[in-house]
């Protein structure tokens, strides 16, 4: 489908040109504050996602709605035999097939790994006390929101993408806060903008929630995965978002607020010697916080440029803003905007969900 040309739409496609151009400058951006220099073949290096995002842009919509069923197939199939092996590794001690560890992101990243193939067992239970799905990735909360996004761009249809109930399983096992709040305002925004967003579902929704609550809660004394994997991390100044094991230290944000002291820290981001030394010595830590120490407000617009230009010219505004809302919750907690998976999901669901306006309208 990818390398035949009839597949594709390549003329009059100027806004996913500039769609990818803008992805481009905030990667040349983020290159040059890291390295401090624009180097040739660095500049060629950032130039290889914004050519593959507009190239995949320009796939007809109907390939387009083709391979985010694909894409959706193929990773319900991968997350199938994951979960199994994840719920029966509570039961019997699994053989692995060695222990895996990535240095990608820094320390952050880099937990040892039980390798099942489906799934990537860290080898401690982490700052929780228990091991959450994750999959194939490294991090549940990954997981979680990638499986948020592939909910949304898919619109929770369940009958035409079958293989998103699996998907959904999966984000349920995450225990992942980020992907359970991602996805109850993802299917809040859907129902809304089919006018199906009625008080009743609302009081359902609060009743749900509400149960929860007092399950994790009350269950066993609160020792149970639903307190000690969500509702903790929104009582305990130890676990909540913003803190160390969360998204940024308390050290860091000390950092961030003394940049409205001075402009043009605040524009254009701390120096690679003292951003060095704070992760050096507070963690990378991640989230808008995070990321503005890297590359100031300028670097965070530069970020959302894109996504703001291409959700403007969207035919269906009301779907477009609510996705870039959704987006903007996503930021906030992980700054990671540019995952070709995210572009995506994004990009996708707006092209398709434009193709529906359409098709209503007529």
């Amino acid at each position: 489908m990818l390398i035949s040309i009839g597949a594709y739409e390549i003329r009059n496609q100027s806004k996913y040109a500039m769609f990818a151009f803008l992805i481009y400058i905030a990667n040349v951006y983020t290159m040059y504050r890291a390295r401090g220099t624009f180097e040739i073949i660095g500049m060629a290096n950032q130039a290889v996602l914004p050519v593959t995002t507009y190239l995949l842009l320009c796939l007809q919509d109907s390939q387009k709605e083709l391979l985010l069923y694909y894409i959706t197939k193929w990773l319900g199939m991968i997350l199938i035999p994951g979960m199994i092996i994840y719920i029966c590794s509570f039961f019997i001690n699994l053989p692995s097939l060695g222990i895996i560890q990535t240095h990608y992101g820094g320390d952050f990243y880099g937990e040892p790994c039980y390798n099942y193939l489906f799934y990537l067992k860290p080898i401690t239970a982490g700052v929780t006390g228990m091991f959450r799905f994750n999959g194939p990735l490294i991090e549940p909360g990954d997981l979680g929101c990638v499986s948020a996004f592939l909910l949304y761009a898919t619109k929770f249809d369940f009958k035409r993408f079958k293989y998103l109930w699996a998907v959904l399983g999966s984000l349920i096992l995450t225990f992942s806060l980020a992907g359970y709040l991602l996805a109850l305002f993802g299917y809040s925004a859907i129902m809304m903008t089919k006018n199906k967003f009625s008080s009743q579902k609302l009081l359902l929704g609060v009743l749900v929630f509400s149960a929860v609550i007092a399950f994790g809660t009350y269950y066993n004394g609160g020792d149970n995965y639903i307190n000690h994997s969500i509702l903790s991390r929104l009582q305990d100044d130890e676990l909540a978002i913003d803190n160390t094991n969360g998204r940024i230290s308390t050290q860091k944000l000390e950092f961030f607020y003394f940049m409205f002291e001075n402009p043009s820290i605040l524009w254009l981001g701390y120096d690679k010697a003292t951003i060095s030394f704070v992760n050096e010595q507070f963690g990378a830590g991640a989230g808008f916080y995070s990321q503005v120490l890297n590359i100031g407000i300028l670097g965070i617009i530069l970020y959302l440029l894109p996504y703001f230009y291409i959700t403007l010219k969207s035919r269906d505004r009301r779907y477009a803003l609510l996705y870039l809302v959704f987006l903007i919750l996503y930021a906030y907690q992980r700054f990671d905007l540019f995952w070709i998976s995210l572009i995506l999901c994004y990009t996708f669901g707006i092209c398709l969900n434009d193709k529906e306006f359409e098709l209503c309208k007529k």
